[in-house]
């Protein structure tokens, strides 16, 4: 062994000395640990994904709207009874619906929505609030509680909208008025053409104030040849504009050297309208208002001509009075009570109709419809002329849901909330004037106190506006209808005498043949619960006899009746 591998000995065998001393230590007892104290600890929990922000629901739909004509409105948001939105147009006030265009539907207030149907109430009036579509002129004093489908809903304007043309004219569209598929807009009555921004159509709009009608301008008069048009030619209508006297309101006039703008207005709609400077700068002096004499010729004339035109209550100079309607229902009244067609005469005053007790509800008192449900509040004293019919244990009422006598709708009230008011009695002369059938001559025998008193009441038969398509003249189809009307009368008797409360309209249409009789009859259309009283009308009609039509040929007449419990 050489001297270095001796050195690799030593210094290994050193190592293995040290590391053997180090192996001892480790021998002895280590050191006492504290003892440890336990710490609770909660189960593990499962990993969360952070949810994202819940978006908040929209708000229920609110505001005013429009249903179509023909939308159906029902009494619960899952039942099926209910009535169709009639046509609109009367009685919807100033410069609104009375052009020849009808409004295209019915104004209600959305307040929520409810098994996928909107809740909507019908309006009331109130002054405050103007709107562009029609309302249910019958309902006026009653908030009704209704359901409506969303997709019944037409688009109307919700915020106002001004178009201004190259020519110079303008046209200013309130909101509310319905926007059709086209851009054809129809604006309290009057048509137009105008784009509305997408920003300015919608289901819903808050109502605002009408276009005023208040003006210092003179009227703008008709003058042959000079029409009003706006966007290069296109024609205005001046049906549905405010008037003022014999001529237009104007709401300002510029003058040019092409022709006059001139501003018109109705309660939705302003145009700033093209025409001539000569029918601008007319001035025409209203006719001064002629006087009579009473019971002179001259002034019998001119009232028996406004009566033929218009239909007016008129005095004779002989103490008669008589009544021409316009829709076809002439009646009259004199001192003796003479009836005249199936009118009624009552004497002494020559007044038409008798006292008779009648039914009132106050403001505040709950409706219900016929099945007793909810249907709404009363919010005007509210005046019934026939007496109500016990009905579920309520008293109910058929309430017209237009101006005209049908359609109706079945409103209810608890038995004490209905008001009955006597007539008061009024003395003097009772005898004359009594009620007497159709073609009785000579006094009546009154029951009643004081002028006017009537005998027993009957039911009531009225003829509506009839038409007619063929060479005959109106007034005699008229004419004979009302000779025959006792028969009409006694269909419906027959109809009474099942069901006291039958009421409503049939509509006959019948052919009158070369030789004036009657070979065709059918029902056109009824209201009346039962079709028997139809039936027996087209019955009647069919045995009755015309004037031969001039020419020979076939005259078809479409004829109303209206028919009332007396």
């Amino acid at each position: 062994m050489n001297g270095i591998e001796r050195s690799w000995v030593v210094a290994v065998s050193l190592l293995l000395a040290v590391a053997a001393c180090g192996d001892e230590s480790s021998t002895e007892a280590p050191e006492s640990p504290e003892p440890e104290v336990p710490v609770a600890s909660s189960p593990p929990q499962p990993e969360v994904e952070p949810s994202p922000a819940a978006e908040p629901e929209p708000p229920p739909p609110s505001g005013h709207a429009v249903a179509r004509v023909g939308a159906l409105l029902f009494d619960a948001s899952t039942g099926e009874v209910g009535f169709e939105v009639p046509p609109l147009g009367k009685g919807l006030g100033k410069g609104l619906g009375k052009g020849p265009t009808a409004p295209a539907g019915l104004t209600v207030n959305v307040v929520g929505e409810k098994d996928g149907r909107l809740k909507v109430e019908t309006l009331v009036a109130q002054p405050s609030e103007h709107h562009c579509a029609g309302t249910l002129d019958g309902l006026k004093d009653f908030r009704l509680r209704l359901y409506v489908s969303p997709d019944d809903l037409l688009p109307v304007v919700t915020e106002q909208v001004t178009q201004e043309f190259s020519d110079g004219t303008k046209l200013r569209v309130a909101r509310g008025v319905t926007v059709p598929p086209g851009g054809t807009l129809v604006a309290g009555g009057t048509t137009v053409e105008v784009a509305v921004p997408e920003g300015s159509l919608g289901r819903y709009y808050e109502p605002s104030e009408p276009f005023s009608e208040k003006t210092e301008q003179d009227p703008l008069f008709s003058r042959e040849g000079a029409t009003l048009t706006y966007d290069g030619g296109k024609l205005l209508a001046e049906d549905s504009l405010y008037r003022r006297g014999e001529g237009l309101a104007r709401f300002g006039t510029v003058n040019e050297a092409g022709g006059a703008l001139v501003t018109v207005r109705n309660a939705c709609l302003e145009v700033t309208a093209k025409t001539t400077n000569e029918r601008a700068n007319t001035k025409m002096a209203v006719p001064a208002v002629r006087k009579f004499e009473a019971g002179t010729e001259e002034a019998v004339g001119i009232l028996g001509m406004m009566a033929k035109e218009e239909g007016h209550f008129l005095a004779s100079p002989y103490g008669a009075a008589f009544a021409v309607g316009g829709d076809d229902e002439d009646v009259w009244g004199g001192l003796t009570g003479t009836e005249v067609g199936e009118a009624f005469g009552v004497g002494g005053l020559g007044l038409v109709g008798a006292a008779k007790p009648k039914f009132s509800v106050k403001a505040g008192t709950a409706i219900v419809w016929a099945d007793g449900k909810p249907a709404g509040q009363v919010t005007s004293d509210h005046t019934f002329e026939a007496e109500p019919r016990e009905q579920a244990g309520n008293s109910c009422f058929d309430v017209a849901l237009t101006g005209e006598p049908t359609p109706t709708v079945v409103l209810c009230f608890a038995p004490g909330d209905v008001i009955r008011t006597e007539p008061p009695a009024v003395a003097g002369i009772g005898a004359l004037g009594g009620v007497r059938s159709a073609g009785e001559s000579g006094y009546g025998t009154g029951s009643g106190a004081g002028f006017g008193g009537r005998g027993k009441r009957v039911p009531r038969v009225r003829q509506a506006k009839a038409k007619v398509k063929g060479s005959l003249d109106k007034d005699i189809i008229r004419r004979i209808v009302r000779a025959h009307i006792n028969e009409v009368r006694y269909c419906y008797n027959q109809g009474l005498a099942r069901d006291p409360g039958l009421k409503g309209r049939v509509v006959i249409q019948f052919t009158i043949g070369p030789t004036g009789k009657v070979p065709v009859t059918v029902v056109q259309s009824t209201t009346l619960s039962d079709k028997n009283v139809a039936n027996c009308i087209a019955k009647a009609v069919k045995r009755w006899k015309f004037p031969k039509p001039s020419g020979g040929g076939n005259v078809v007449v479409t004829y109303p009746f209206l028919l009332e419990p007396g």
